[in-house]
């Protein structure tokens, strides 16, 4: 798929899945992915593939999304909780861990909204 044709495809999916789960209680639906990435004319190339699980569970207002994925020299994986209000998904939490290279990098972002307040902690290697 280029990049023209996955920027094209996002819009409808919003769409489509938007108006499936709005009817729904609860769902989880599983996601497999695959990336490829080149810069600098292909001197850098990056191979990964992995899943997306998304939960969600309108009576309780509550979603988790986790993503995790391997490639050679690479792993990652992010788990997000977070609440439901008003149609709109707000995070709680994100977790966040990417190892490239045998190199750990690991983010944290919180989020209080009763505060006004967002907090992030990254360790970062380059």
């Amino acid at each position: 798929m280029t990049r023209r044709q996955l920027l094209a495809a996002i819009p409808a999916a919003f769409l489509v899945t938007r108006g499936r789960a709005w009817g729904l209680d609860s769902s989880r639906s599983i996601l497999a992915y695959q990336l490829d990435l080149s810069v600098l004319f292909n001197f850098l190339t990056l191979s990964m593939t992995g899943t997306v699980t998304q939960e969600v569970d309108r009576k309780t207002g509550r979603y988790r999304v986790t993503m995790d994925g391997k490639g050679i020299g690479i792993s990652t994986g992010t788990e997000a909780t977070g609440l439901i209000q008003d149609g709109r998904f707000k995070p709680l939490e994100s977790r966040s861990f990417h190892v490239l290279r045998g190199r750990r990098n690991t983010s944290v972002a919180t989020y209080d909204y009763a505060r006004h307040r967002a907090e992030l902690h990254a360790v970062a290697y380059t």
